[in-house]
Formats: C-alpha cells, sequence, structure tokens
C-alpha cells in the first residue's frame, strides 16, 4: 500500500469517507486557528520552543480533533476566495486566543516586578525565554512558579479543551459577529485585570514596604544628617523578600483560583463572538 493508500485509510477512520478534498479543507483551517494559539501560549513552550515541536504539537492536537469538525466539511466545492477568508478568519481567533492567555502571566511577572521596584531592586534583569522580554529577578521567580503551578494543576489541559470548544463556539465555516462596544468593553476589563491581579498578589509585601519608608520618613525628620536612601534600601531589600516568603502560600493559593478564573473569562470572550 502507497502513500497516498495510507492516506486514504487515515481519512476513512477520521469519519471522511472518500473525500480527500474535504478533509483538507478542514485541517487546513483548524490547523490555523491551533497552531497559532499553541505557538503563543507560554505554558506550551512559547516563543522560546521549537517551531517543528509547535507545528508538531498542533498537527496531533488536529488530528485529535478531526472527527468531531466533520460538520464543518464543505458540501461540494469551496472557492478558493472563501478559504483564503476562513483562514484569515481561523488565524485571527487563535491570535486572539494565544494573546489573551498571556495577560495572566503577564500580570503575575508585574507582580513581581512590582516588588523589585518598591525595594529598590529592579535594576538587575533577566531574559524570559517564554514571552521573549526581560523582567526583574523576583518578576522571573514568580513567572516560572506561576507556570510550574499552572501546570501542576493541569491548567494546560484546561486550555487545550477550551481551544476545542471553541469550534464549537465558532465553527470553522461560520464567520464571528463583531460587537463593536461588547466586544471592546469584554477585551478591556480582561487586559484591565492585569493590574488588579497583579496588585491583589503583592499586596502585603507593599504594604510592608510602605511602612518602611513611613519608618525611615520618620527617622529622617529625627536625624536630619542620616542617608535615608542608602540606608532604607538593604532594609527594604530584606524586608520584601522576608514578606514575600511568608505570604508566598497564600500568594500561590491565590494564583490558582486567578489563573482558573481567567481561562474562563478567555473562553467566554471567544465565545461570546460566536
Amino acid at each position: 500500500m502507497g502513500l497516498f493508500g495510507v492516506l486514504k485509510g487515515v481519512i476513512e477512520s477520521l469519519g471522511y469517507g472518500a473525500d480527500v478534498d474535504a478533509f483538507l479543507v478542514v485541517f487546513g483551517l483548524a490547523l490555523a486557528r491551533i497552531v497559532i494559539a499553541v505557538s503563543l501560549s507560554p505554558f506550551l513552550g512559547g516563543r522560546s520552543a521549537s517551531s517543528t515541536v509547535k507545528i508538531g504539537l498542533a498537527m496531533m492536537l488536529t488530528l485529535l480533533l478531526m472527527p468531531g469538525l466533520k460538520i464543518g466539511a464543505p458540501e461540494g466545492g469551496m472557492s478558493p476566495l472563501l478559504f483564503f477568508a476562513l483562514l484569515l478568519k481561523e488565524a485571527a481567533i487563535g491570535l486572539t486566543i494565544g494573546v489573551l492567555c498571556q495577560l495572566i502571566f503577564y500580570a503575575v511577572q508585574m507582580a513581581g516586578a512590582l516588588v523589585d521596584t518598591a525595594r529598590g531592586m529592579d535594576q538587575p534583569g533577566l531574559f524570559t525565554p517564554q514571552l521573549q522580554s526581560n523582567a526583574s529577578v523576583l518578576a522571573q521567580l514568580k513567572f516560572q512558579t506561576a507556570l510550574v503551578l499552572f501546570l501542576t494543576l493541569n491548567g494546560h489541559l484546561m486550555y487545550l479543551r477550551s481551544l476545542a470548544l471553541s469550534f464549537e463556539a465558532i465553527p470553522l465555516r461560520g464567520f464571528p459577529r463583531f460587537e463593536a462596544v461588547t466586544t471592546a468593553e469584554r477585551a478591556a476589563a480582561l487586559s484591565g485585570q492585569i493590574f488588579v491581579v497583579a496588585l491583589q498578589l503583592v499586596a502585603p509585601v507593599l504594604i510592608a514596604l510602605f511602612l518602611v519608608d513611613i519608618c525611615f520618613a520618620a527617622m529622617a525628620k529625627v536625624a536630619p544628617q542620616m542617608n535615608v536612601y542608602s540606608e532604607s534600601q538593604p532594609v527594604k531589600s530584606f524586608v520584601g523578600l522576608g514578606v514575600l516568603l511568608l505570604a508566598s502560600g497564600v500568594i500561590l493559593s491565590r494564583v490558582h483560583g486567578v489563573v482558573s478564573r481567567f481561562l474562563w473569562d478567555v473562553y467566554m470572550l471567544v465565545t461570546g463572538l460566536a
């Protein structure tokens, strides 16, 4: 049996009969959405993973979803113009899902950056390969911790399930309806949660550092000759790190609920386009 025979057997086993054209159209459209969503997700490697690995993973996920995507198979022929329009639509949906799923990790990274800025230790920067950006030491620590916690809690499976359910909300042959006001409001609310989540995760540390600043300000009034700035930096550095370690249990338990709710909000935003 040649290569064409093997391909025909795979297509028949997926429920497409002998219609190779329909299979290729559905596979190409679904792959356009999945490969972009997978490539942009930090917990699946992000931009640091090899393109070959990401494309291979996207192709395997597409093949697993092919039996359920049979309803999107074209009946008869499809014009090249319609296929190109559908391809652009799928790429836009995948881009939307991938970018939105990055926001929560930017929020966690921002939380660490806020602590480093407040304690005057934001000068050293480390490269974050998953997001292709530089971050402070605690921002990198928080990001990598959230990434491990996300994978431990099967967050990547939740993401892949939401990606699969997006084909039910917005079928391959359907175009999303963009209600400018509603969509913009949801997207703005979702992006605004970055700052809220970042402040919630580091509120105890910021409060402790604020109290340290108040203490040194009072000392400056009592002893004006003291160099408050240089004397306060070591204290703020150790206090900030100590409070962060003491509150790490509360912060990690908070990350679980925040990430789960954020993924649900992303799914609701995508399904709102249907």
